[in-house]
Protein backbone atom coordinates (compact mmCIF):
# COMPACT_ATOMS: atom_id res chain seq x y z
CA UNK A 1 0.00 0.00 0.00
CA UNK A 2 3.07 2.42 0.51
CA UNK A 3 4.82 1.71 -2.39
CA UNK A 4 1.48 2.21 -4.72
CA UNK A 5 0.63 5.55 -2.93
CA UNK A 6 4.18 6.56 -3.73
CA UNK A 7 4.03 5.05 -7.52
CA UNK A 8 0.91 7.56 -7.87
CA UNK A 9 2.26 10.65 -6.10
CA UNK A 10 -0.39 10.95 -3.13
CA UNK A 11 1.41 11.81 0.17
CA UNK A 12 1.50 9.71 3.19
CA UNK A 13 2.11 12.11 6.79
CA UNK A 14 2.53 10.38 8.98
CA UNK A 15 0.80 12.13 12.29
CA UNK A 16 1.84 10.60 15.50
CA UNK A 17 2.56 10.94 18.72
CA UNK A 18 5.64 9.59 18.83
CA UNK A 19 8.75 12.23 18.64
CA UNK A 20 10.90 13.62 15.58
CA UNK A 21 13.51 10.75 16.16
CA UNK A 22 11.43 8.42 15.54
CA UNK A 23 8.88 9.05 12.82
CA UNK A 24 12.33 9.89 10.99
CA UNK A 25 13.52 6.52 11.56
CA UNK A 26 10.16 4.63 10.03
CA UNK A 27 10.40 7.12 7.07
CA UNK A 28 13.75 6.17 6.55
CA UNK A 29 12.53 2.86 6.33
CA UNK A 30 9.51 3.31 4.57
CA UNK A 31 11.48 5.29 1.81
CA UNK A 32 8.52 8.24 3.00
CA UNK A 33 9.47 11.51 1.65
CA UNK A 34 6.41 13.62 2.17
CA UNK A 35 5.67 15.93 5.59
CA UNK A 36 5.03 14.32 8.50
CA UNK A 37 3.44 15.88 12.23
CA UNK A 38 5.07 14.91 15.52
CA UNK A 39 4.26 14.32 19.03
CA UNK A 40 0.57 14.84 18.74
CA UNK A 41 0.41 18.07 16.52
CA UNK A 42 3.69 19.49 18.45
CA UNK A 43 5.54 20.88 15.53
CA UNK A 44 4.84 19.78 11.11
CA UNK A 45 7.89 19.29 8.87
CA UNK A 46 8.17 19.78 5.56
CA UNK A 47 11.12 17.87 3.70
CA UNK A 48 12.76 20.34 1.43
CA UNK A 49 11.76 19.61 -1.98
CA UNK A 50 8.25 18.43 -0.76
CA UNK A 51 5.78 18.97 -3.40
CA UNK A 52 3.82 21.23 -0.72
CA UNK A 53 2.83 25.02 -1.69
CA UNK A 54 3.64 27.49 0.94
CA UNK A 55 2.99 27.10 4.53
CA UNK A 56 3.40 30.07 6.56
CA UNK A 57 6.19 30.09 9.51
CA UNK A 58 9.06 27.84 10.14
CA UNK A 59 12.63 27.20 10.52
CA UNK A 60 15.16 25.16 8.68
CA UNK A 61 16.23 21.82 10.55
CA UNK A 62 18.23 19.09 9.11
CA UNK A 63 16.73 19.62 5.45
CA UNK A 64 13.80 20.24 6.57
CA UNK A 65 11.57 23.10 7.16
CA UNK A 66 9.84 23.10 11.39
CA UNK A 67 6.71 24.56 11.83
CA UNK A 68 6.12 24.48 15.74
CA UNK A 69 2.43 24.76 17.51
CA UNK A 70 3.86 22.88 20.82
CA UNK A 71 4.63 23.94 24.11
CA UNK A 72 8.74 22.91 25.00
CA UNK A 73 8.98 20.26 26.40
CA UNK A 74 11.17 21.89 29.40
CA UNK A 75 7.68 23.78 30.30
CA UNK A 76 5.97 20.54 30.09
CA UNK A 77 7.88 18.79 32.55
CA UNK A 78 7.62 21.95 35.27
CA UNK A 79 4.09 21.89 34.69
CA UNK A 80 3.69 18.58 35.41
CA UNK A 81 5.05 18.26 38.48
CA UNK A 82 2.71 21.24 39.85
CA UNK A 83 -0.28 19.28 38.41
CA UNK A 84 0.42 16.16 40.90
CA UNK A 85 1.27 18.37 43.30
CA UNK A 86 -2.36 20.11 43.33
CA UNK A 87 -4.20 17.20 42.17
CA UNK A 88 -2.69 15.01 45.16
CA UNK A 89 -1.69 12.55 43.22
CA UNK A 90 1.90 11.09 41.50
CA UNK A 91 2.05 12.21 37.98
CA UNK A 92 4.74 10.08 36.29
CA UNK A 93 6.64 11.33 32.87
CA UNK A 94 8.80 9.83 30.56
CA UNK A 95 11.66 12.22 32.29
CA UNK A 96 11.14 10.85 35.68
CA UNK A 97 10.94 6.74 34.46
CA UNK A 98 14.17 5.05 33.97
CA UNK A 99 14.70 3.10 30.53
CA UNK A 100 13.80 -0.25 32.06
CA UNK A 101 10.40 1.35 32.89
CA UNK A 102 9.79 2.76 29.42
CA UNK A 103 11.00 -0.37 28.13
CA UNK A 104 8.64 -2.46 30.09
CA UNK A 105 5.76 -0.27 29.29
CA UNK A 106 6.03 0.47 25.45
CA UNK A 107 7.57 -2.54 24.76
CA UNK A 108 11.06 -0.31 23.04
CA UNK A 109 14.49 -1.31 23.55
CA UNK A 110 17.22 -0.13 21.96
CA UNK A 111 17.93 2.58 19.59
CA UNK A 112 13.97 2.52 19.56
CA UNK A 113 14.08 3.78 23.47
CA UNK A 114 16.42 6.29 23.00
CA UNK A 115 14.51 7.45 20.07
CA UNK A 116 11.53 7.98 22.46
CA UNK A 117 12.97 9.52 25.07
CA UNK A 118 14.07 12.04 22.79
CA UNK A 119 10.37 14.39 23.10
CA UNK A 120 10.43 18.35 22.33
CA UNK A 121 6.37 18.64 22.70
CA UNK A 122 4.35 16.31 24.30
CA UNK A 123 5.11 14.04 28.01
CA UNK A 124 3.47 11.30 28.18
CA UNK A 125 2.93 10.07 31.65
CA UNK A 126 0.93 7.32 34.29
CA UNK A 127 -0.85 8.42 37.34
CA UNK A 128 0.57 6.49 40.53
CA UNK A 129 -2.75 5.05 40.92
CA UNK A 130 -5.96 5.14 38.44
CA UNK A 131 -8.01 8.46 38.26
CA UNK A 132 -11.66 8.53 39.57
CA UNK A 133 -13.74 10.43 37.61
CA UNK A 134 -13.54 13.40 39.47
CA UNK A 135 -9.78 14.06 39.60
CA UNK A 136 -8.99 13.20 35.76
CA UNK A 137 -12.02 16.11 35.21
CA UNK A 138 -9.98 18.41 37.87
CA UNK A 139 -6.52 17.36 36.47
CA UNK A 140 -8.04 18.65 32.56
CA UNK A 141 -9.14 21.55 34.11
CA UNK A 142 -5.90 22.55 36.44
CA UNK A 143 -3.65 21.75 33.16
CA UNK A 144 -6.34 24.00 31.04
CA UNK A 145 -5.71 26.88 33.52
CA UNK A 146 -2.03 26.58 32.82
CA UNK A 147 -2.73 27.17 28.93
CA UNK A 148 -2.23 22.92 28.86
CA UNK A 149 -4.65 20.13 27.69
CA UNK A 150 -4.42 16.59 28.18
CA UNK A 151 -5.10 13.96 25.83
CA UNK A 152 -5.27 10.11 26.12
CA UNK A 153 -3.02 7.64 24.15
CA UNK A 154 -3.13 3.94 23.67
CA UNK A 155 -1.08 3.29 26.87
CA UNK A 156 0.05 7.00 28.36
CA UNK A 157 -1.96 10.09 29.32
CA UNK A 158 -0.27 13.03 27.30
CA UNK A 159 0.14 16.76 28.60
CA UNK A 160 0.64 18.89 25.45
CA UNK A 161 0.17 23.08 24.56
CA UNK A 162 -3.25 23.51 23.05
CA UNK A 163 -1.72 21.69 19.82
CA UNK A 164 -3.88 18.94 17.74
CA UNK A 165 -2.76 16.25 14.97
CA UNK A 166 -6.36 17.41 13.86
CA UNK A 167 -5.48 21.28 13.47
CA UNK A 168 -1.91 20.86 11.91
CA UNK A 169 -3.44 18.01 9.26
CA UNK A 170 -6.14 21.12 8.47
CA UNK A 171 -3.24 23.70 7.89
CA UNK A 172 -1.28 20.64 5.90
CA UNK A 173 -4.87 20.39 3.60
CA UNK A 174 -5.14 23.92 2.82
CA UNK A 175 -1.67 24.01 1.51
CA UNK A 176 -2.39 21.31 -0.71
CA UNK A 177 -5.43 22.82 -1.58
CA UNK A 178 -3.48 26.52 -2.19
CA UNK A 179 -1.75 24.71 -4.90
CA UNK A 180 -5.16 24.32 -6.98
CA UNK A 181 -5.95 20.88 -6.77
CA UNK A 182 -8.99 19.55 -4.47
CA UNK A 183 -8.00 17.30 -2.16
CA UNK A 184 -9.28 13.66 -0.75
CA UNK A 185 -7.83 12.51 2.57
CA UNK A 186 -8.15 9.76 4.73
CA UNK A 187 -7.09 9.03 8.13
CA UNK A 188 -6.48 6.12 10.52
CA UNK A 189 -5.64 6.01 14.48
CA UNK A 190 -6.18 3.65 17.12
CA UNK A 191 -6.80 5.78 20.24
CA UNK A 192 -8.57 8.57 21.46
CA UNK A 193 -5.85 10.86 20.74
CA UNK A 194 -6.13 10.30 16.82
CA UNK A 195 -9.84 11.44 17.33
CA UNK A 196 -9.50 15.25 15.94
CA UNK A 197 -7.03 13.98 13.28
CA UNK A 198 -9.91 11.82 12.00
CA UNK A 199 -12.68 14.77 12.39
CA UNK A 200 -10.08 16.71 9.90
CA UNK A 201 -9.90 15.10 7.08
CA UNK A 202 -12.72 14.26 4.81
CA UNK A 203 -13.78 11.58 1.57
CA UNK A 204 -13.35 14.53 -0.85
CA UNK A 205 -13.18 18.49 -0.87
Amino acid sequence: AVAELARRGIPLVIASSKTRAEIEAWRRRLGNRDPFISENGGALFVPAGAAVPSIPGGVPAGGLRRVEFGTPYARLRESLALLARDLGVGLRGFGDMEAEEIARRTGLAGEELALARQREYDEPFVPDRPLTGEESARLERLAGERGLRLTRGGRFHHLTGFNSKGKVARLLMSAYRAGGEAVASLGAGDGPNALELLQAVAPAV
